[in-house]
């Protein structure tokens, strides 16, 4: 994000290709449990904070901003990711797109990441729909492998049968493709709206 400048720095090894790179030189980094707010270790997903010279000072006439983004030192990046035992940092997903059920958070990434190992799903995306019950639940759309149909209430039992309760699916959609902006990453926005309507056409 511009407001942290640069902060990380890439690698030549193939062996870490999934990773953003290394911190940069004079920046600190911490990780956040997404639960109760304590800093977590190597491997443990959380939001990321990072503080430095380079990191914004506070946002000028939005105190609000300031107080959400801006904790002392640490500049919050609205990342949720994780770092390994040699600081190789990985991104996983954004804060602002995390399901909130029943007061647990949900990374849409995780599901996603399920979603794609059932033999008859190519693509996966998930997004929040409001619930009145559980504040928020997850809501999934796929593209089918052509060569391996399978219903939805399949891929449906195949995710929930393996997560937590709250992490269930609450409605599993079939799409041709899944929208995506010029650089690749999902625009969960455009499904999001999709998938009110089709949530609200529920019989």
């Amino acid at each position: 994000m511009t407001e942290t400048g640069l902060i990380t720095r890439t690698m030549p090894s193939e062996k870490y290709s999934t990773s953003c790179g290394k911190l940069a030189a004079n920046l600190s980094l911490k990780v956040v449990d997404l639960i109760n707010g304590r800093v977590v270790g190597p491997y443990q997903k959380g939001v990321i904070y990072v503080k430095g010279v380079s990191v914004m000072s506070p946002y000028l006439n939005n105190e609000e901003a300031t107080r959400e983004q801006i904790r002392g030192a640490w500049r919050k990046t609205g990342d949720i990711g994780y770092y390994d035992d040699d600081e190789n940092i990985y991104l996983v997903d954004k804060f602002k797109e995390m399901i909130k059920v029943h007061g647990y958070q949900v990374i849409p990434s995780e599901l996603e990441a399920l979603l794609v190992t059932h033999p008859g799903v190519a693509e996966a995306a998930v997004v929040a729909v409001s619930d009145r019950e559980a504040g928020e639940r997850p809501v999934a759309f796929v593209v089918l492998d052509k060569e391996k149909p399978a219903s939805t209430k399949q891929i449906m039992d195949y995710v929930n049968e393996r997560v937590v309760r709250y992490k269930r699916l609450a409605q599993v959609n079939v799409a041709q493709t899944l929208p995506r902006s010029p650089c690749g990453s999902l625009l969960r926005r455009l499904l999001a709206q999709a998938a009110v309507l089709n949530v609200c056409n529920m019989p």
